[in-house]
């Protein structure tokens, strides 16, 4: 038998901002390039030093493994910099960081407003949680029109600590009044996932939009999708978690959700764990609804107002 983590209706969904929200290497690449250009001017040394402090590898345009551009928080990778640069303060490294914020493009991993109607005609409360300052990732969603597709919006240096710690899905949940196991995470890292267990949510969702591989990311994710685009069609209204000698035995399955009955076409390339159709009988159909969500009520929550903090 399973045994079940505290169930209730899910209620919200937050997300992660790069990587899950907008492309990573497109966004980053482009503004590693113009902090290292005016940081080190002319000097093609230290821009290397600059960007290898930071993971950031300027001839392949690429973040490697550990970088810190995708698992730090903004003022990490000042401190990183401010190592290299004795002449600088920290005002104007987060100076300049704003400045390029203002221009930094923005190429959104999907149709962001189609996903997120989709996902509030469901009575889902959204909000983005992200380790880059909040008038930053305010100012990307404003440039992207998708500002007003979310109720809260919340940065490293919003109050709430940073990822991988819990204090950001907490603020969320008490602004929202709900609780951290009606919560589902969306997020493309390890350190997201990591949140979302420390936060004890509902359900983590594990997308593929950001730097980590789908091996990278197993067995720290309850769901594994290609992006938040297969989100509105999957989504379950309620959660469970399985028993930890349930987990141990699906760690390394890659899951993938389904839409429930009547709800649309299949998403394409579903597999079934090998190492669940070891199980049980009851335990591996119990796992299966799990993953396609038709294991749970398909009535939604009542919508909600809007309360977006700029």
């Amino acid at each position: 038998m399973t045994t079940p983590r505290e169930t209730g209706a899910l209620k919200a969904v937050l997300f992660d901002k790069d990587g899950t929200l907008f492309n990573f290497t497109d966004t980053w690449a482009y503004y590693c390039d113009r902090m290292v250009d005016r940081l080190a001017r002319n000097d093609d040394l230290l821009k290397d030093r600059l960007a290898a402090a930071v993971g950031f590898d300027r001839k392949r345009r690429v973040f490697v493994t550990g970088s810190l551009i995708v698992n730090a928080s903004a003022d990490e990778v000042n401190e990183a910099w401010l190592d290299l640069l004795p002449g600088k303060s920290s005002e104007e490294i987060v100076s300049l960081n704003l400045e390029i914020y203002a221009d930094l493009p923005v190429f959104p991993t999907c149709d962001l407003t189609d996903v997120m109607t989709s996902l509030r005609t469901q009575g889902l409360k959204l909000g983005v949680a992200t380790n880059d300052y909040e008038a930053g990732a305010v100012a990307q969603l404003q440039r992207a029109a998708a500002s007003s597709l979310f109720d809260f919006v919340c940065g490293s240096d919003s109050g709430y600590g940073r990822k991988p710690e819990a204090g950001m899905v907490h603020g969320f949940c008490e602004l929202m009044d709900i609780a951290p196991h009606e919560v589902v995470f969306v997020g493309d890292s390890t350190h997201d996932m990591d949140c979302a267990r420390n936060a004890n949510v509902g359900l983590s969702v594990a997308v593929l939009t950001g730097p980590a591989t789908e091996d990278q990311l197993t067995g720290h994710a309850d769901v594994i999708l290609p992006s938040i685009e297969s989100l509105p069609d999957g989504m379950p209204t309620s959660s469970c978690r399985p028993s930890r000698a349930f987990r141990t035995i699906s760690a390394g399955c890659r899951h993938k959700f389904m839409p429930r009955p009547g709800s649309g076409s299949a998403l394409t390339g579903f597999r079934y764990p090998p190492a669940l159709a070891r199980l049980a009988t009851v335990r591996s159909r119990a796992m299966y609804l799990f993953v396609t969500g038709t294991l749970f009520s398909t009535t939604p929550v009542a919508h909600f107002g809007m309360r977006f903090r700029s």
